[in-house]
């Protein structure tokens, strides 16, 4: 059974929180914790801090051990705790502030990309890609408890977060972002993937409703949503389920957004003489001018590997070549150095088409 370690809550206005951590804390974590959150009713009811050994089902267990109505979480992590402190905290004072919001979120920044995450809205990151939860997030436990509660699967707050979204039927979202600075744990997207898990359909479930239903909300107009939907379901690795949204509206939209994304799946089916067919429909795209620079400063970096022979093909004088990078994820296979370089290229062009695709949303 995972230690409890009772700890002194203090109430913040009418609620108290519990705290729920993988990572074993420290008696001047445990500080960090309730730091800043006192006031003079010291007599208040104990809060719980509980330490769970990270499985699923501890977590679940762990949860039904509380009873605040706020409930922080901490994965394991050997990011600076005070940073972790501080996510919470803010993540706590906005549902304090906020009724209508069920969870805070941490928002994290990519090291050569530092703003793509934060400039999309916190319906649509959480589909993308499983919040960090060793960054600490906050949930109001009322929330999760009409949602149908915490539940053993692979990911218990990512599920119950998608839930949460699943009953936002308003405007303005029911989750909300904390950004941080702190280092992210990445892990580049395959080249080829092979989609969702059969181990987590209640991933898929979720997003076969919320996909759509966030793509229309923030898109109004057909041809970009479906751009928008062929765009997540590319995060997930879901090759045919992008191909549906894409290959709907050929040739149409301003910017042909369907079309770039239909490339980039016929890339990583992979079928790359297609890939290539698809990028000449496309011409030279706005992302192109600012995925040059990021994949220069990364080829800088490599010098002597086998990528750094690829320089001049990848970004010839009229800037980023896209058919060079489908020659470049071809010969990546069975070459891992040059597969782990091409994977991370590929990630800087799908976030910032990403967030290019979302425009109306992210400039809003």
């Amino acid at each position: 059974m995972s230690p409890r370690l009772h700890f002194p809550q203090f109430p913040m206005s009418q609620f108290t929180f519990d705290c729920l951590t993988s990572r074993r804390l420290t008696s001047t974590e445990r500080d960090l914790v309730v730091s800043g959150r006192v006031s003079p009713r010291l007599d208040s009811a104990d809060g719980l801090i509980t330490e769970t050994a990270g499985s699923p089902s501890a977590w679940v267990d762990a949860w039904n051990s509380t009873t605040a109505p706020l409930v922080a979480i901490v994965g394991d992590s050997d990011v600076e705790f005070a940073e972790i402190a501080r996510i919470i905290h803010a993540g706590i004072s906005r549902l304090e502030e906020s009724p209508s919001l069920a969870a805070s979120l941490p928002s994290v920044r990519e090291a050569d990309l530092p703003d793509v995450w934060r400039d999309l809205t916190p319906q649509i990151t959480p589909l993308c890609a499983p919040p960090d939860w060793r960054l600490g997030g906050v949930f109001r436990r009322a929330s999760i408890e009409m949602a149908g509660g915490l539940r053993s699967v692979s990911d218990p707050f990512w599920d119950a977060t998608l839930r949460i979204l699943e009953s936002d039927e308003g405007t303005d979202s029911r989750v909300t972002q904390v950004p941080t600075d702190a280092p992210i744990r990445q892990s580049n997207p395959p080249l080829v993937p092979s989609g969702i898990s059969a181990n987590d359909d209640w991933l898929k479930r979720h997003l076969l409703t919320l996909v759509p239903k966030f793509a229309r909300r923030i898109l109004s107009d057909p041809c970009d949503s479906a751009a928008l939907q062929a765009g997540i379901w590319q995060f997930q690795g879901e090759l045919d389920l992008s191909h549906k949204q894409s290959q709907a509206h050929e040739g149409e939209g301003e910017s042909q957004l369907c079309d770039y994304w239909h490339a980039i799946m016929h890339r990583r089916e992979p079928d790359y003489g297609n890939s290539k067919y698809w990028f000449r429909q496309v011409g030279r795209q706005p992302v192109f001018d600012e995925l040059a620079p990021v994949v220069a400063k990364f080829l800088g970096t490599a010098e002597g590997a086998p990528i750094s022979q690829w320089s001049s093909r990848l970004l010839p004088p009229r800037g980023w070549d896209p058919f060079a990078f489908v020659d470049l994820a071809e010969a990546a296979v069975g070459h891992p150095a040059i597969d782990a370089a091409a994977r991370q290229i590929q990630w800087a062009e799908m976030l910032l088409l990403l967030r290019f695709t979302a425009r109306p949303a992210t400039r809003s």
